[in-house]
């Protein structure tokens, strides 16, 4: 009896409905291991290939199975689709020899490739950094005509986005300005009254980053999913958020 199934698949059934189209049959792949074949292929062209095995197979054997009959399957549908295909021993995947656990079949370029992310394309997504110890100072500059920047300097990444507030309460002075980090530093617009001289007092400067979720996703990668790797005196929990909050006062003269 084992002799015939080594040389012969027994295809057990067809079934064909007007969503589907699912094919099992049964072969051996070694001299002890003896695996059956599921290939549905939803109208949507979702199509999905598992090949059940009775025991474990090396890497090496099981990509071959599944290769075997990712190559039949993209023929039994005209190879319009793409189809992912996976080996399992009671629902636990089997590991390919790269390491990952599918194989699919591009119907784009009739080829099959691993399951798994190209090298290329797990370079292009940057490691999470590690703790930032926030450094930022705000230095003032006032201009010959009597109006004034705010320039920050600052080791957070590049693309970080903040705000700036100037504001002096004895003249009724509230301006603010939004800016973003780059090469460690940043700016803001020149400040004036009206076009006219900052009149001269005690002003407040302040610096507050936007949460997490609103900075772009390379600043994120570095700082948190919630800023939890920004640290030091100049970072604040607001609502669940770490962000940066810098207040000076100067006196304007």
């Amino acid at each position: 009896m084992k002799s015939f199934m080594l040389a012969t698949i027994v295809v057990l059934a067809f079934i064909a409905t007007a969503s589907s189209q699912v094919r099992t049959a049964q072969t051996n792949a070694s001299n002890d291991c003896f695996y059956s074949i599921e290939f549905q292929k939803p109208t949507d062209g979702a199509a999905d290939l598992k090949v059940h095995l009775s025991s474990p197979l090396a890497p090496e054997k099981v990509q071959s199975i599944l290769s075997q009959e990712l190559r039949q399957a993209a023929a039994f549908s005209d190879r319009r689709t793409d189809i992912m295909a996976v080996a399992l021993v009671n629902e636990t995947r089997l590991p390919l020899p790269d390491g990952s656990a599918s194989l699919v079949y591009n119907a784009a370029n009739d080829r099959i490739v691993s399951g798994r992310p190209s090298s290329d394309a797990a370079k292009a997504v940057p490691a999470p950094s590690a703790a930032i110890g926030v450094a930022l100072t705000i230095t003032m500059e006032v201009d010959s005509r009597g109006e004034l920047r705010m320039v920050g300097k600052t080791n957070l990444p590049g693309g970080m986005a903040g705000i700036l507030e100037l504001r002096c309460p004895a003249v009724a002075y509230d301006k603010c300005d939004s800016v973003v980090v780059s090469n460690g530093g940043f700016s803001s617009k020149w400040f004036s009254a009206n076009h006219r001289p900052l009149s001269p007092g005690s002003y407040s400067v302040s610096f507050v980053t936007s949460p997490a979720a609103a900075q772009p996703q390379g600043v994120r990668l570095e700082i948190g999913k919630n800023g939890e790797n920004l640290t030091g005196p100049f970072v604040t929990d607001r609502m669940d958020d770490n962000i940066v909050k810098y207040e000076n006062t100067f006196v304007l003269k």
